[in-house]
C-alpha cells in the first residue's frame, strides 16, 4: 500500500513540475499543413510559440498569421497586427507580433494583446 501511496505522491509531485515549466502542448491547425505548434502561453517569452517543421522563414512568418487567424478571427476583420519586432536571446530567436482587435463595424476596440513566436527553427534553413 505505500507503495502506491508513493508512486501517486511522485505522480502529483511531477504534473506540479510540469505546470511550473510551463509545459507546452502541441497543436496542428488544417490551415498550415506539416506545420506544429508548440503552443505554451505566447504572452512571454519563455511560453512563447514555437514553430516547427517550416521550411523557411517566408513559411514561419505565413504559419504565425495562419496560427493567430485560427486564434482570432480573420485577419483585418477581427484582428490586424500593428507592429512586429525580431529578438535573438540566448541564442534563439522571437518574433513579437502586437495585435489589436476589432470591432464588428471595422473600428478598432482599443484592446490589445502581444504574442510570442519562437522562430529559430524557420531561420535556420
Amino acid at each position: 500500500m505505500k507503495i502506491i501511496q508513493l508512486i501517486a505522491l511522485l505522480l502529483v509531485f511531477s504534473a506540479s513540475l510540469a505546470q511550473k515549466k510551463g509545459k507546452k502542448t502541441i497543436v496542428t491547425i488544417p490551415s498550415a499543413p506539416g506545420i506544429v505548434f508548440e503552443v505554451g502561453k505566447g504572452e512571454i517569452l519563455e511560453g512563447a510559440i514555437k514553430i516547427k517543421f517550416a521550411k523557411d522563414t517566408k513559411e514561419g512568418v505565413n504559419a504565425e498569421t495562419k496560427y493567430l487567424t485560427n486564434l482570432y478571427g480573420e485577419l483585418n476583420v477581427d484582428w490586424k497586427p500593428f507592429g512586429s519586432e525580431f529578438y535573438n536571446v540566448n541564442g534563439k530567436i522571437y518574433n513579437l507580433i502586437n495585435i489589436e482587435f476589432i470591432n464588428k463595424d471595422g473600428k478598432t476596440k482599443d484592446e490589445f494583446t502581444t504574442i510570442y513566436f519562437d522562430v529559430t527553427d524557420c531561420n535556420k534553413k
